[in-house]
């Protein structure tokens, strides 16, 4: 049982939440299974970690459970665990009912009229409105708002109602609101999608969406203008799309206060990815604006997952400080959020990122010295340090240290099937004109200017034509100086 679906899930529960299930397993309106209470309070007694080979062998826990029975008996097993697993199931869709307080109005409200108590009605649908605020998202607060005008609006009719009925009217702009919304917010992803991915989504009816907000004062709420505004940044071509990614930066400064934790991680992603498909273009001036967004998105933890920092933000941050040359500061940003790392990489993350400092600083050696204390298992790490060691070896004329590196670099992307085949491509094309590069370098002594430049004219016109390639500013930089 220690690979169970079951088990799988508890391990991923909070404590409070392993104790609170222990309490909905007890309550008689939620389980009347004798056998199966004994299974959660065994099972609930090996948390928080459930590494207990023998204890979780199906056939003890079968004697625990069921003491008179004189053998295992596996359908039994099975069934009074699935039992357990759809109560799990059941639990977590109910805790997060019971945070749908709008939702759960609504519901009441219905039930409320189907059983004509019409003074409790009254009273819900007041404290509804009075209480409603935006909710976790601006698309969940029209839908829930359309679902409270549409019962009003029943209710009315249901009562006799023949006159004009302001909920109906009421209900019908939240669902046009809520629908502009979420269109427009797919449209976005769809649209960034086709570029990094190069897939075919397509969205119908955002074109009418775009030209009906445009002539309608009353529809352009902030929501719909930043996500109209993403959409045209990420449709037009330069020049325009600057001017739409100013605009964009002027409705953010001004509404992030209304945004959800949602919707600014939505938000600053598009903004983001844009800063960054720029500097890919070679538009340098956007290096400083993709680190505006990173550190914005870091201070509201909008790039945290279980709480913790993710490691590539981390490393993406350090990279583009110190493009722009802000030594202190990333050395401060290195040192400040080696904390907010998740534990179980840090020490990596954290070793990878010091020497990527050291490198910038021209400081090879120490470099080198701390990637030492990277620990080579996950692919992504793997690459990015063997390329750090790489620039390294040149920097210090390391020539035959660096051949060697390359033989086994390459060695590595053949054998690892987990690597994506853009970031294999991209790497093995690097890793060739590295070679180049240094084969070139060792012998410009012996080659006539004439030559020589001739030599670097190919190589360079061979990096223009690779693609996909990684690190190509560098070696580009590099052929500059040789």
């Amino acid at each position: 049982m220690h690979n169970s679906k079951l088990l799988d899930l508890l391990r991923k529960m909070s404590s409070r939440e392993l104790k609170r299930f222990s309490e909905y397993i007890h309550s008689p309106f939620f389980n009347k299974h004798k056998q199966t209470t004994e299974l959660c309070d065994y099972l609930l007694k090996l948390a928080p970690s459930f590494n207990h080979p023998r204890k979780l062998q199906k056939e003890h826990i079968f004697k625990k459970i069921f003491p008179k029975r004189d053998s295992f008996d596996g359908v039994t097993f099975h069934r009074t665990s699935s039992l357990l697993l759809n109560l799990l199931h059941d639990f977590l869709v109910d805790t997060h009912w019971q945070q749908q307080k709008k939702e759960r109005q609504v519901c009441l409200l219905k039930e409320l009229r189907k059983r004509k108590a019409e003074k409790d009605y009254h009273l819900i649908a007041k404290r509804y409105k009075t209480e409603h605020s935006l909710p976790e998202s601006h698309e969940d607060f029209y839908w829930n708002t359309f679902t409270y005008y549409s019962e009003r609006d029943i209710h009315f009719v249901g009562n006799g109602g023949r006159t004009f009925d302001l909920n109906f009217q009421l209900a019908n702009d939240q669902l046009d609101i809520f629908f502009i919304i979420k269109k427009l917010q797919i449209a976005c992803d769809m649209t960034s999608r086709n570029t990094v991915f190069r897939a075919d989504y397509k969205y119908p009816l955002v074109d009418e969406i775009l030209a009906y907000v445009r002539t309608n004062k009353e529809i352009q709420l902030p929501i719909i203008m930043i996500y109209s505004t993403i959409l045209d940044m990420l449709k037009t071509d330069s020049p325009k799309q600057a001017t739409c990614y100013q605009k964009l930066k002027e409705l953010l400064a001004n509404n992030n206060h209304i945004l959800s934790q949602d919707e600014l991680q939505s938000v600053y992603a598009h903004a983001l990815n844009f800063a960054i498909q720029q500097i890919n273009r070679g538009n340098k001036e956007y290096y400083q604006e993709a680190l505006d967004h990173y550190m914005f998105s870091v201070e509201h933890k909008l790039l945290s997952v279980d709480g913790y920092l993710l490691a590539m933000a981390y490393k993406n941050i350090v990279a583009i400080a110190l493009t722009l040359e802000k030594y202190e500061w990333t050395q401060s940003f290195i040192e400040q959020y080696k904390d907010f790392l998740d534990p179980n990489i840090r020490e990596n993350a954290y070793s990878y990122n010091l020497a990527y400092w050291y490198f910038a600083l021209g400081k090879y050696g120490e470099a080198l010295q701390t990637l030492q204390s990277v620990n080579f298992v996950k692919g992504e790490y793997y690459i990015t340090s063997k390329t750090l060691q790489l620039k390294s070896y040149y920097e210090l004329e390391e020539s035959e240290a660096l051949y060697s590196l390359i033989d086994a670099f390459e060695s590595y992307i053949r054998r690892n099937k987990q690597l994506s085949m853009y970031r294999r491509v991209a790497t093995s094309n690097m890793l060739k004109i590295a070679k180049r590069l240094q084969k070139l370098k060792d012998k410009q002594w012996t080659l006539k200017k004439e030559k020589l430049q001739e030599e670097k004219k190919k190589l360079f016109q061979k990096i223009k034509q690779t693609s996909p390639l990684s690190n190509k500013f560098w070696l580009e930089e590099r052929l500059e100086k040789m």
